[in-house]
């Protein structure tokens, strides 16, 4: 993703996340912090490629898991709350 190879970084990241899902299962990859990092990964090069529901919907979906794991103080889950709430504020912006 950071030499802009997105749509090879995001095949790298959905071969990643089925191969936690395989080897673990769906129940334990949405707890497992490699699979949520992933997560947070592809959430990222979705807003990069501006696709921001696509975007909303994994940081959610690592949010969801990281809160099942960590502290709600942890920093992981504020990062999340913060990536959610500006995405919030640019479909508000697009909306107007």
């Amino acid at each position: 993703m950071n030499q802009g190879k997105l749509a090879k970084a995001e095949k790298m990241y959905q071969r990643a996340l089925q191969g936690y899902e395989k080897a673990l299962g769906i129940e334990d990859t949405i707890t497992y912090i490699p699979a949520l990092n992933t997560t947070w990964c592809l959430s990222s090069l979705f807003e990069l490629q501006a696709d921001l529901g696509k975007a909303r919907m994994m940081y959610s979906k690592a949010l969801a898991g990281y809160k099942k794991v960590l502290e709600h103080h942890h920093p992981n889950i504020q990062a999340l709350y913060e990536k959610l709430r500006a995405l919030d504020t640019v479909a508000e912006q697009e909306a107007l």
